[in-house]
């Protein structure tokens, strides 16, 4: 109920009466509500739209990824070695050529077969976030980072499974490109108001007190807002950085 009143006075200025409206607004009440959860159908409804068309698109890449261009470059690569046999033996610079440019090649087959299985993360549909994250991990073993991935064993939905992972994939990659750091962990964890995901490392730290001006920050940033959710960042030069990140369930 909602009660509107005043207070009548006669000429002396004592009250008399008192004149009010009472007003039933549970109906009111009742379509804000709805109102209120339309809005939330359609802001997830837009979320899962948004996230469609960016995994679709990462499929095609993928596709084309292992298709077309990983197809040329081992094209390529047979076809340097048997130009090599049919050479008269190469030796001094000639040999250091043809096995350096080989040693190329071979060293773009997997970087491209890595990115394509980086776009189509097939551990995460068919394992959940924990084996996904770790194996992601693992493959910047040779990086000279120590780094400690941990996710949710327990199952998400598809959609938020693959939200917390794009986002987990582009905290990793920005300590590889820019901490220089030594240690870092990631862990992604769920208590009674969402998910977590922190993600720490000892590098080098921001240098400015406005961190969402590069893009893989910024990218991560509007990934965490479609979500509903919160992003903290601690850093100081040379002191490393933690990123928080918080995230509420439906």
């Amino acid at each position: 109920m909602k009660i509107r009143a005043t207070v009548l006075r006669n000429t002396a200025g004592q009250p008399v009466r008192v004149l009010g409206v009472d007003m039933d607004v549970s109906e009111v009440i009742r379509l804000e509500q709805e109102n209120l959860r339309l809005r939330l159908e359609q802001q997830n409804q837009l979320l899962f739209a948004i996230l469609d068309a960016q995994e679709e698109e990462r499929h095609r890449i993928a596709e084309s990824l292992h298709n077309g261009v990983g197809q040329l470059l081992y094209a390529t690569k047979l076809n340097l070695h048997r130009v090599a046999h049919l050479l008269p033996a190469p030796e001094g610079a000639l040999s250091a050529m043809v096995a350096k440019t080989e040693h190329l090649l071979g060293t773009a087959i997997a970087e491209t077969r890595r990115v394509s299985h980086e776009l189509i993360p097939i551990l995460l549909k068919e394992y959940g976030l924990d084996k996904a994250l770790k194996d992601f991990c693992s493959h910047f073993a040779s990086s000279g980072i120590a780094f400690s991935c941990h996710g949710l064993t327990e199952r998400l939905s598809p959609y938020l499974e693959t939200a917390i992972y794009r986002i987990a994939q582009e905290l990793i990659n920005n300590i590889i490109k820019h901490a220089q750091a030594t240690r870092a962990r990631l862990e992604v964890t769920r208590d009674a108001h969402g998910l977590c995901i922190e993600a720490q490392d000892d590098g080098v730290g921001l240098v400015t007190r406005t961190p969402f001006t590069g893009i893989g920050l910024k990218i991560i940033e509007d990934r965490v807002t479609l979500l509903n959710g919160t992003l903290q960042l601690e850093s100081a030069p040379g002191q490393g950085t933690l990123i928080t990140i918080c995230i509420p369930l439906p």
